[in-house]
């Protein structure tokens, strides 16, 4: 069992241009096919999924540098005791890396998250690899993309929040 696992994709564009579509938590919907509709309530992304599932995301790190943030799933997925996932572009040479890296432990001795969201997010980080190289980076924000590029210093959750999942 894997609850630990990253799946990366490298991109033939900036890692900027990579940033200004997966760098936005509320238009996670935009390549993410999975999720249906995205909205943010204050720090805290509400994702629902094709599968009618409502998520409950706190952003707990969003650092536009680094070109990383970091979320928890508090609502939404059975038997999930805690969770955290990061998402990260790493620049190269004119072309860059997008990281999705999650962790979970669950109450069910048999959850393998890797073997429930391994495929998925590969995927979903082809998808981006498809879109940024075929529409030359152009993308386009949600609503919200403006608050997160608005912020003077990067959130960040304390330590224990980061590796239990749960925010306090």
């Amino acid at each position: 069992m894997a609850n630990h696992f990253s799946r990366s994709v490298d991109v033939a564009v900036s890692a900027d241009e990579a940033w200004a579509l997966v760098g936005d938590p509320a238009g996670v919907g935009s390549w993410f096919g999975a999720v249906a509709e995205c909205r943010m309530e204050d720090d805290v992304r509400i994702a629902t999924m094709r599968s009618g599932a409502v998520l409950r995301e706190p952003i707990v790190e969003h650092d536009d540098e680094a070109r990383r943030y970091s979320y928890t799933v508090l609502e939404g997925i059975p038997n999930l005791a805690s969770h955290l996932a990061t998402l990260n572009v790493a620049p190269g040479d004119g072309r860059c890396t997008v990281t999705w890296e999650q962790q979970a432990t669950s109450s069910d001795p048999d959850y393998d998250i890797e073997a429930r969201l391994g495929e998925v997010l590969q995927r979903a980080l082809d998808g981006v690899r498809e879109r940024l190289e075929s529409s030359a980076g152009i993308c386009r924000s949600s609503p919200d993309r403006e608050r997160w590029n608005s912020r003077s210093a990067p959130i960040r959750a304390n330590a224990e929040s980061a590796s239990t999942g749960i925010v306090t």
